[in-house]
């Protein structure tokens, strides 16, 4: 069986660290090997970045929630450098550890990407629609 490959974008980490719901279901997904969740190290220092500096986490409960991270990801590092989407640099390093990756989808909650609808051969999807993917038989 071929799983998809998926990157999720630090909004989709953070919603399900924070509110849970469909953000924290399609964690589940990677965390139940029903797919090969991606990234890169720019995403994971973007993401320490942000449950840091912006969610006031302590240092220790940021190691945790990386840490777990990382045990369910698979790290690819880009030799790209991509500018498609001028308003947020952060929204390319994104796409370019999808491409880097192979991925079918990047899953996110962010206006500029899913605008795209896709990149090369990468879907853009929420994750919402992640969970109707036709992942429950898989």
């Amino acid at each position: 069986m071929v799983l998809l490959r998926v990157v999720f974008d630090t909004n989709v980490y953070i919603s399900a660290a924070l509110h849970g719901h469909e953000a924290e279901t399609v964690l589940e997904l990677a965390s139940a090997h029903r797919i090969i969740l991606l990234t890169s190290p720019a995403i994971l220092s973007e993401l320490e970045e942000k449950v840091r500096n912006k969610l006031g986490w302590s240092q220790e409960r940021v190691t945790l929630f990386l840490k777990i991270i990382r045990d369910i990801v698979e790290i690819v590092e880009p030799q790209i450098t991509l500018q498609v989407v001028e308003a947020d640099e952060d929204d390319n390093r994104i796409l370019e550890c999808a491409v880097t990756g192979n991925a079918s989808l990047i899953v996110t909650f962010d206006k500029d990407l899913l605008r795209l609808k896709s990149y090369e051969t990468t879907g853009i999807i929420t994750p919402r629609q992640l969970q109707f993917y036709g992942l429950e038989g898989r």
